[in-house]
């Protein structure tokens, strides 16, 4: 399974509704095949969402793409869930993908996970 994992700053994309790309957050990146994408919270978020530093805040399994919106093209998914402040701590799901974000500072990753984060990435999903 293909699994992005990105670090977002902000909440709102996706919304509630589950649409990956209304605000056009993480464009052409959006276009990429990948199986699922999981979402964590920046540890430095935008002012106001605070709430979802160092979180698991969005999951989405099976994406679809149903359009185009700005840089990239915009999914919805089969299976989705929206977290934002609510998800669990990162950090204590899973300690080594953490440490690659928040410690070494990646943005995003797609597949080039080792087989510690491959299971972590599992576990999350």
């Amino acid at each position: 399974m293909k699994v992005l994992v990105y670090k977002r700053t902000h909440t709102g994309d996706p919304s509630e509704n589950g649409v990956f790309g209304e605000s056009d957050c993480m464009g052409a990146i959006r276009n990429w095949h990948y199986d699922a994408v999981i979402g964590i919270g920046s540890i430095h978020p935008w002012k106001g969402d605070k709430g979802i530093s160092g979180k698991v805040t969005w999951i989405g399994i099976n994406p679809i793409r149903i359009g185009k919106n700005g840089r990239g093209d915009t999914l919805k998914f089969k299976q989705f869930v929206l977290l934002d402040e609510d998800g669990p701590d990162f950090k204590e799901l899973a300690p080594n993908l953490a440490n690659r974000f928040y410690i070494r500072n990646a943005r995003f990753t797609l597949n080039s996970y080792s087989d510690v984060e491959k299971k972590e990435v599992e576990r999350v999903i």
